[in-house]
């Protein structure tokens, strides 16, 4: 069940990564309630949903999880009595 929930996020991720940098490469105008929105929130859009996507995508696996998967182990090493 979670796999294919990380897998419907990466979808739509990637689908509104796909439509920020379509919208960037053609240059498309756009305008919410007669106000005109500038092409640099495509350029935010576009990072962020890369960003989570890929995030999702690896499963939250960052530096973070590494360093504390490492801090773990060192404790463990420490309680351990010496042979």
């Amino acid at each position: 069940m979670l796999r294919s929930c990380v897998a419907i996020s990466v979808i739509i991720f990637a689908l509104v990564a796909i439509g920020h940098l379509v919208r960037i490469v053609q240059d498309w105008p756009l305008q919410l309630a007669g106000v005109a929105i500038a092409m640099s929130v495509s350029w935010i859009g576009l990072v962020v949903s890369v960003a989570l996507g890929e995030r999702f995508y690896y499963g939250g696996e960052g530096r973070s999880h590494v360093a504390e998967k490492e801090t773990a182990e060192a404790q463990e090493r420490r309680a351990e009595p010496d042979a």
